[in-house]
């Protein structure tokens, strides 16, 4: 991560993923991953790493964050507000779970 965030993202992106290959149940190099994937744009492939996250540790509250919100950036609304809600619940302050309901929330109105 440190390589990633001193500005060599391919460098940091390419460390993060021979960690990942070699240790696929390692929950912390599967989330770095997953968070430099959604920052480069790429909310598809972060959907799915966030959700191998949540795989593995279903209460995993970074996780859950992050598969939120590349959903709804995706406007996988069901995915959304299946994660958000669950993260509500567990941490009822979490801007992110209510910004991510509200998004929810905003599209379900415009689709009736």
């Amino acid at each position: 991560m440190e390589v990633y965030a001193g500005g060599n993202k391919p460098a940091g992106r390419k460390q993060m993923k021979a960690i990942v290959k070699a240790h696929p149940t390692y929950v912390s190099a599967l989330e770095i991953l997953a968070i430099t994937t959604l920052d480069d744009g790429n909310a598809e492939d972060a959907l799915d790493l966030f959700q191998r996250v949540v795989d593995l540790k279903p209460l995993h509250l970074r996780g859950l964050s992050g598969l939120a919100t590349s959903a709804a950036k995706l406007r996988q609304w069901d995915v959304a507000h299946a994660s958000a809600a669950k993260l509500i619940r567990l941490d009822p302050t979490s801007s992110i779970a209510k910004r991510v309901l509200a998004k929810v929330d905003d599209a379900l109105y415009y689709l009736f």
